[in-house]
């Protein structure tokens, strides 16, 4: 199954292209078979999407082999359920697309650091091996504390971030939310994101007419993990419990503050849909201003320990020629 799973790129390049396909007549076996010929390096997987499709698959079921993350999936199944679904496929294509874009910023960002770090440790092994360590002397031994503190910091970064997300991964949603929330830098974007998907399914909802009972019962047909199926067991509760809903949105962080206002002013259904998309895209770029600002963040903070090992590197060459210029 690993092997049939697309990048993130690929992922969202497909999924851009069948939305803009269906969005003009096409079906989505159609749309599959116009990919596979226009797209060779995408043959064979989209060969047996098709034919998962053609063995009566559910659709949201057949894509979910291509690797694509669950609660995309989740918002897929709601648009294939209740129209809407070339939409879908091009909103999170997009979405995608703008993630990847961002992840290689990050990565590109990290890459220099790191391997400047790494040439420095090879540099002062070097030293050491070449017989350098009387040269050097005490100033040596300190360059060397900070190399191995360095590494030391890295590992540590490293691990407890693996750590944490093996944590977090394991909690219901609504914990999810409490603990990213408060995470610096990224703690805006999480709470940005499940805003998105909230208000991408509550618009989605109005659209058809649904009540709130409704709404519950077909998030209630999601797999178990997901997200619209603990949310909406977490409503149901309250709900049969008396709660307002006015309170409920209130009590959960993944409801957007400005759904209370619009809800508290009872307008009618037709009013009620384009304020709902009128606020989705207005979180969507909130979202995408949050990432741009983790961005523009790290980048400096990038330049800044790169400015240290460089300084490092030339201290740990010139000192001790100071120090031998100032013996002779």
């Amino acid at each position: 199954m690993a092997k049939n799973k697309l990048s993130k790129k690929d992922q969202a390049i497909i999924m851009i292209h069948i939305g803009e396909m269906m969005k003009n007549g096409f079906s989505i076996i159609q749309s599959l078979n116009f990919l596979e010929a226009v797209f060779p390096k995408y043959k064979n997987k989209i060969k047996k999407l098709i034919s998962r499709l053609h063995n009566g698959e559910i659709l949201t079921s057949a894509f979910a082999e291509l690797g694509i993350k669950q609660n995309i999936i989740d918002q897929l199944e709601m648009s294939y359920a209740h129209g809407n679904l070339p939409e879908s496929f091009i909103s999170f294509g997009k979405m995608l697309q703008y993630r990847n874009t961002q992840s290689k910023k990050i990565i590109q960002l990290l890459i220099y650091p790191v391997f400047l770090l790494i040439m420095l440790g090879a540099l002062q092994f070097g030293l050491k091996a070449a017989g350098f360590q009387a040269i050097t002397g005490s100033s040596g031994s300190s360059i060397d504390k900070i190399i191995n503190g360095s590494f030391l910091l890295i590992l540590f970064l490293v691990l407890f971030s693996l750590i944490f997300y093996l944590f977090v991964n394991f909690q219901p949603v609504f914990k999810q939310v409490l603990i990213l929330k408060k995470v610096p830098l990224i703690g805006k974007a999480i709470l940005n994101y499940y805003h998105y998907l909230i208000m991408f399914d509550l618009t989605l909802f109005v659209k058809n007419g649904f009540s709130i009972n409704q709404m519950i019962a077909i998030c209630k047909t999601r797999p178990k993990k997901s997200y619209l199926y603990q949310i909406s067991c977490q409503i149901e509760k309250d709900i049969i419990n008396g709660t307002d809903l006015i309170k409920i949105i209130r009590k959960y962080l993944y409801f957007p503050s400005e759904l209370e206002q619009i809800l508290g002013r009872g307008l009618e259904t037709d009013n009620l849909k384009i304020e709902f998309e009128v606020l989705t895209n207005i979180i969507y770029q909130r979202l995408l201003e949050n990432i741009e600002k983790i961005i523009n963040k790290i980048q400096p903070a990038m330049f800044l320990f790169v400015g240290i090992c460089v300084v490092i590197v030339y201290l740990n060459i010139l000192l001790p020629v100071f120090q031998m210029m100032k013996g002779i």
